[in-house]
């Protein structure tokens, strides 16, 4: 992208030449001659093993602490014994699980953004570094609206404007006051540590905080992930996912 260019895709955002140079001082990866010198961050890297949530033994810090009402709705939930009805939908589950999702995730530093290109379902994120602020009135989607800056060697992403269905675990809805805070950063040359502090008063009894890494593999390459191409999952009317084994035969 030339000067001129990036000049009009400024203005045609609302906002002015150098306006995130006076908000965030410091290379912000706004040409490709910046993004050189930005750390190398692009590659395709493996989920993280515990996921958040789901914590092995010793690893208890992980888990969220819920309100005492969002503690509740989720007993409910389990008491219930419900399947994970988005799998069995289709459904994705939306940030922050999506990054947990055991599926390689691609980052794709390019001026202006960073993208994630998630193989589960088949996600993508867009985290705008352009200087954008979040919108007043945000749609609310799944992955929410992320923009992002640099500080040091660290890609600061802030999200908000996450739709209901967004679950922040299962079982558990958020609240319209929910805001994620990502770290993205090189703690060795293919190792990508990425620090989350999710804050959700209405739902979180304090921040929930934890520390994902994901191991990078310069060969491997993003599948095609068609969750309805052989869908054999359904949901019962009392909610449990079951398995449909009956296959169509092929043309």
């Amino acid at each position: 992208m030339t000067r001129t260019m990036f000049a009009l895709s400024l203005l045609a955002a609302g906002l002015a030449p150098g306006a995130r140079a006076a908000t965030y001082p410091g290379n912000q990866g706004q040409s490709w001659a910046d993004i050189a010198k930005l750390p190398p961050i692009n590659g395709i890297y493996e989920a993280p093993s515990p996921r958040p949530g789901a914590p092995k033994d010793g690893q208890r810090d992980l888990l969220p602490v819920f309100t005492p009402a969002a503690a509740s709705q989720q007993a409910a939930y389990q008491a219930r014994k419900v399947e994970d009805t988005d799998a069995a939908n289709c459904v994705p589950p939306g940030m922050p699980r999506i990054m947990s999702w055991p599926y390689p995730i691609q980052v794709l530093v390019t001026p202006g953004e960073v993208t994630l290109v998630l193989e589960g379902d088949m996600q993508v994120r867009h985290i705008h570094t352009d200087g954008r602020d979040h919108p007043a009135d945000p749609d609310l989607t799944f992955n929410g609206d992320s923009i992002g800056h640099w500080e040091g060697d660290t890609l600061v992403v802030d999200t908000v404007g996450l739709a209901p269905q967004a679950a922040l675990a299962q079982g558990v809805t958020h609240s319209k006051a929910e805001h994620i805070v990502e770290r993205f950063r090189l703690s060795d040359p293919d190792l990508l540590e990425v620090k989350t502090r999710i804050e959700d008063p209405g739902v979180l009894a304090k921040p929930w905080e934890f520390t994902a890494r994901y191991a990078r593999h310069p060969d491997w390459s993003i599948a095609e992930y068609i969750c309805e191409q052989n869908n054999r999952n359904s949901v019962g009317d009392n909610g449990r996912a079951g398995i449909n084994l009956t296959f169509g035969k092929q043309p």
